[in-house]
């Protein structure tokens, strides 16, 4: 039998300014969305509309851009 060998790109470790990237973005998304849900429409648009500004090709743009429309 031969030995199984992993690649060295699946091997690598994943970006850490990559990562808290994500997690700001995601945080972001939380807190507009958070004010959303409590009915603070007021306060959650103009942080909705700052995030898809700041955001545009985020992961969870798509649902700002949704929930704004709701709102």
């Amino acid at each position: 039998m031969r030995k199984l060998e992993t690649s060295p790109s699946s091997a690598a470790p994943a970006d850490p300014g990559a990562q808290a990237a994500a997690a700001e973005e995601r945080a972001a998304y939380e807190n507009a969305f958070a004010l959303l849900r409590d009915g603070k429409y007021d306060e959650a648009i103009p942080m909705l509309e700052a995030f898809v500004k700041q955001y545009p090709t985020g992961d969870t743009s798509v649902n700002a851009r949704y929930w704004l429309g709701e709102a």
